[in-house]
């Protein structure tokens, strides 16, 4: 399975996060003008398919996570995830919510002391926090429509 990603030249910064981590847990189908785009939104592309390198090979063994439950299309907040043993890489997105922030429940890791890192962009970390007794994710995302990438591994 694949999903095509198309970042636009004129989109901002946040759109083409958005459109990256949509397409990062499956088969990336790039395309667009790339070389009309400017630095730093090339360099979010770049940074993307850089680490979706680092684990596709990986994702035909992985369990899927949907701590949301499937997105319809009204839904205010989405993730969903790609879990092996010890690590979820979790893809989050805020879509039109008024809230600024979401708990989401990771029942697998309850009880675990896990590590949580938001990996993409990497330099653009967004507020998060891992409840090792209730396994939950309370992730926070200032803005709607945008989202962020974690890697959250149990400690050992």
């Amino acid at each position: 399975a694949g999903v095509w990603v198309y970042p636009l030249a004129d989109a901002d910064d946040e759109e083409v996060i958005m459109n990256m981590i949509s397409a990062m847990s499956w088969r990336i189908y790039l395309s667009g003008q790339m070389q009309v785009m400017d630095g730093e939104r090339l360099a979010l592309v770049k940074e993307a398919v850089a680490l979706y390198k680092t684990f596709r090979r990986k994702i035909p063994q992985a369990q899927l996570v949907w701590p949301l439950g499937l997105m319809t299309r009204n839904s205010g907040w989405g993730a969903f995830g790609l879990r092996w043993k010890d690590e979820i890489l979790l893809s989050v997105w805020r879509f039109e919510s008024t809230s600024k922030s979401c708990e989401l429940p990771l029942a697998c890791f309850a009880g675990e002391n896990a590590g949580v890192k938001c990996i993409y962009p990497a330099g653009r970390a967004v507020a998060s926090c891992w409840d090792e007794t209730s396994g939950h994710l309370s992730v926070s995302l200032r803005e709607p429509n945008t989202a962020r990438m974690f890697r959250i591994a149990i400690a050992g």
